[in-house]
């Protein structure tokens, strides 16, 4: 039955991935959008959500990098992400941050990479950081628990305006 509808478990894989990549993006979509949160909150908030969806779903980020290489443009395309980033309130108010000298001037591009390199980066060496640490995967989540505080407090520290 499996062939027949989706004539692989792969395909069938690309679909569950690609339908919960879509959920995401919907759901940080919200958050990036609101108007009644600071950054500050955003950040923490985007944090969180993601490295909740990246500890249920582990294969995201290797089905990410393996999609971008075969198809980069289609990815961005379908997802939608880069119209609803660019134009939401998370970037107005990272740019009037920047714009009233509490920000570092930097492109918003560098600022949203580094949330999600400093957050998913993790996940995609989790071998190397099991090993290194001799940790279990019990283990591990909890130190990807612990980064939901962590990461908003370094993003924020490296925004300070000098």
């Amino acid at each position: 039955m499996l062939n027949y509808y989706f004539r692989s478990k792969e395909i069938l894989f690309d679909i569950v991935m690609f339908e919960t990549m879509q959920h995401f993006f919907k759901s940080i979509a919200v958050v990036v959008n609101n108007e009644q949160t600071s950054l500050a909150t955003k950040i923490d908030v985007i944090v969180a959500n993601y490295i909740d969806m990246l500890i249920t779903n582990p294969n995201i980020p290797l089905f990410l990098l393996n999609e971008l290489k075969m198809q980069p443009d289609e990815l961005v395309k379908k997802m939608g992400m880069r119209e609803v980033l660019m134009n939401s309130n998370f970037i107005k108010q990272f740019q009037q941050g920047v714009k009233d000298g509490k920000i570092t001037p930097i492109h918003p591009l560098h600022f949203f990479v580094n949330i999600i390199s400093i957050t998913v980066f993790p996940f995609v060496a989790s071998p190397i950081i099991k090993g290194l640490g001799d940790l279990s995967q019990q283990q591990f989540e909890a130190l990807m628990q612990e980064r939901k505080t962590l990461i908003p407090k370094w993003i924020n520290a490296s925004l300070k305006a000098k």
